[in-house]
């Protein structure tokens, strides 16, 4: 029966390279263990800019800032899982086990030796406390934001402004981090395919080169054959 709710689309990989990227900008203010309704106003403000960015790019329809951190949750999870399996591979060989394309660059984000991959099983208690503080906090906030409207939010204090300024001065490095290792990603997967058209190309070399052998001892026993048959002829 339909309920009038429109069923949205899942996140497309622009949408999710915006949210890794746009969230790679904010981590400082997201991550931030500091629980007082300045830090909270940050966090909410840097949720709705990776939401409006997602917004603009017009790939998925209108995303809310709950289903962003939802997605942004589920990422997180996936990079932690997959960070685990590639420190600790599964032994008896077989297949190397697939990875999400998106893990490493989360990795990259909060960096390999973060205790959020470093923790058993890639799971760290610290940093899995501090995402869900992050996630009520916002949850907190916009909560806040929906009662009272009309109340004057508190002004800033010349302090708190250079804690944010200061927590806002590597955003613009860590896009060009991200930016590069999306580019080295790229390039790595350009030689990967390069190396693999090398290899088919020397197999099938190979394989040709093979036909030619057995072809020039089939003839060289139909020279054989022909001789002996011509002997037995003359005598």
């Amino acid at each position: 029966m339909d309920n009038g709710k429109k069923r949205k689309n899942y996140f497309t990989d622009r949408e999710i390279r915006t949210l890794m990227e746009i969230y790679a900008e904010h981590k400082n203010s997201l991550t931030a263990k500091c629980n007082n309704t300045m830090t909270n106003q940050h966090k909410l403000a840097a949720w709705k800019s990776i939401t409006g960015a997602i917004n603009d790019l017009g790939d998925g329809g209108i995303r809310t800032v709950e289903e962003c951190r939802k997605k942004w949750k589920d990422l997180l999870s996936r990079a932690k899982k997959d960070a685990s399996v590639l420190k600790n591979p599964p032994t008896g060989g077989g297949p190397a086990p697939k990875t999400s394309p998106y893990s490493e660059i989360i990795i990259a984000i909060f960096g390999e030796d973060s205790p959020t991959f470093t923790g058993l099983n890639g799971i760290d208690s610290s940093e899995h406390s501090t995402f869900e503080e992050v996630d009520a906090d916002v949850s907190a906030v916009t909560s806040d934001s929906e009662d009272r409207r009309e109340e004057e939010s508190p002004t800033p204090t010349a302090s708190a402004m250079t804690q944010g300024e200061s927590q806002m001065a590597t955003p613009r490095k860590r896009k060009r981090d991200l930016s590069e290792l999306q580019r080295e990603l790229t390039e790595k997967e350009i030689v990967r395919v390069e190396v693999e058209t090398v290899k088919l190309r020397v197999e099938h070399e190979q394989i040709e080169m093979e036909k030619l052998r057995l072809q020039i001892i089939i003839l060289k026993n139909q020279l054989l054959i022909t001789e002996e048959d011509n002997v037995f002829t003359v005598l």
